[in-house]
């Protein structure tokens, strides 16, 4: 298994193609290139499909899948304005590539239906899903419960595409095609592991608080107390600098499955507080909520960004010191360069942490990958996708 990368900031889509084609070739890219992930900003997608067409001509045998996007990150850069073009190949010996399209129309009449046919592949072969949705005509959150539901122990990673503002104006490239509508993917089978980190770009602060009264989003009781007055008093209880970051995005993380242990950073799903009723005496959060379910209160800032994605990508280090062949990274737009102040922190932290490495990928709209059992669409998150051979290589 192999896996390259190339980045090109030509004005251009065909200049474009013809730089990336040869740096790829540069690197050994030629007949046996099985699969191309392709990130264009929204420049070259006014090319429509000519992008994928010539890098298909260009590696004839390679499947591809891609997206429109306002940025892309490549040859360790991110990209947030001007024209760009991110490519990925890869070559998987022993892997079986089945890219896919979810029409608009085929999720409009039956999303689980939608994803069966889309994905002929066997649920017993867990196999590594990347999917790349239109935010304007898919809806995502159904679409990955169905891929869970279809393939409960398959990895899936994806992002929104963010390469349009309006319906009609994102394209999303299977194969030769460009489309507009719905989502595209790829399931790949065989002899490739793709883990997926999820850096959620948040650190909790306080202490837990247990739901006692919960109406689906809404939280009425917390701790057996009316929930707004308990939530308030554990904002008051933190200190100044954390009250600070907390009012300026308020953040609830949910426990999830941790195991049997106490949650880790990591183990907590992340959702903002959309509102608040103080004559219910209540707060919504972005998620459906249960009694006896375990909250925690989060901040979000740029150092508690690069720590989150710095610690799950050590993590997973320590736990595989063979190292990955290839990296795909699905960032938010809310991070990058306006956020941290800096431009490159997220593909510079997963290197410093994992070593050189080929990465490719886009600034998204919200990022899909799993919390624990189950996957979930983020925001303001980073998701990454590490690619190597199973252990019985």
């Amino acid at each position: 298994m192999r896996w390259m990368s190339a980045l090109s900031l030509a004005a251009t889509a065909d200049l474009a193609v013809d730089e990336v084609v040869r740096a790829l070739r540069a690197q050994g890219a030629g007949p046996q290139v099985d699969l191309l992930f392709v990130f264009a900003t929204a420049t070259h997608g006014l090319a429509g499909d000519a992008v994928p067409r010539a890098l298909r001509a260009a590696f004839p045998g390679a499947r591809l899948v891609g997206c429109s996007a306002s940025g892309v990150v490549g040859g360790g850069r991110e990209v947030e304005d001007g024209a760009a073009l991110s490519v990925v190949a890869a070559s998987l010996p022993g892997v079986v590539v089945h890219p896919f399209w979810l029409s608009e129309a085929s999720l409009d009449a039956d999303v689980t239906a939608a994803v069966t046919d889309a994905t002929p592949v066997d649920p017993d072969a867990d196999p590594a899903v990347v999917l790349l949705a239109d935010p304007f005509t898919c809806p995502v959150e159904p679409v990955i419960d169905a891929l869970d539901e279809r393939f409960p122990r398959a990895s899936v990673l994806g992002a929104l595409a963010s390469g349009g503002r309006e319906p009609g104006t994102t394209l999303l490239y299977v194969d030769d095609r460009a489309v507009h509508d719905g989502a595209v993917g790829v399931a790949m089978v065989g002899d490739l592991v793709m883990d997926v980190l999820v850096a959620q770009g948040c650190r909790p602060v306080g202490g837990a608080l247990r739901v006692s009264d919960a109406r689906g989003p809404v939280v009425r009781g917390l701790d057996g107390e009316p929930a707004l007055p308990r939530l308030r008093e554990a904002v008051d209880a933190l200190p100044e600098d954390e009250r600070r970051l907390f009012s300026q995005a308020p953040m609830i993380g949910l426990a999830t499955d941790a195991g049997g242990g106490p949650p880790a950073r990591g183990d907590w799903l992340v959702r903002q507080i959309l509102g608040v009723d103080p004559r219910r005496e209540a707060f919504a959060v972005g998620h459906t909520l249960e009694d006896g379910d375990l909250l925690h209160l989060h901040v979000r800032d740029p150092l508690a960004s690069v720590e989150d994605l710095a610690e799950v990508a050590a993590r997973w280090a320590r736990a595989h010191p063979e190292g990955a062949a290839g990296v795909l990274l699905f960032t938010c737009l809310g991070r990058g360069e306006g956020f941290y102040g800096r431009p490159d922190i997220d593909s510079r932290t997963i290197a410093e942490q994992l070593g050189p490495l080929e990465i490719g990928g886009f600034f998204g709209q919200g990022e899909i990958g799993p919390v624990r059992a189950r996957t979930h669409l983020h925001g303001h998150t980073a998701a990454v996708g590490l690619f190597r051979a199973p252990a019985w290589n």
